[in-house]
């Protein structure tokens, strides 16, 4: 099941310089962004996510039974780091490693 919103909240390593401005172009009506100064147990900046699951080119990960749907063209700038995946509508957390390697 896919719920109305999921935040996927991302550390960002001093590899990522940049990432912020350049995820920033990305951004549509259905993909928020926003940064934290540190979580998600690492002590580094944190990326936070929020997408609706709308667009028929996303791309779905299947993670713990969930549908994680990712926008293709962010998906260069998700760094190989922990990722906490909230769902929104479900309420569960789920720490997860991305599949996304891109450094």
């Amino acid at each position: 099941m896919i719920a109305d919103n999921i935040i996927i909240m991302m550390c960002i390593t001093d590899e990522a310089t940049g990432i912020i401005q350049e995820m920033q172009k990305e951004m549509t009506p259905d993909l928020y962004l926003t940064l934290f100064s540190g979580g998600v147990g690492c002590g580094a900046p944190v990326i936070k996510l929020e997408m609706k699951p709308a667009l028929e080119d996303d791309i779905i990960e299947n993670i713990s039974g969930f549908e994680i749907r990712i926008r293709p063209a962010i998906m260069k700038f998700l760094p190989d780091a922990e990722i906490l995946v909230e769902d929104t509508f479900w309420g569960k957390k789920l720490k997860v490693k991305t599949v996304y390697g891109c450094r």
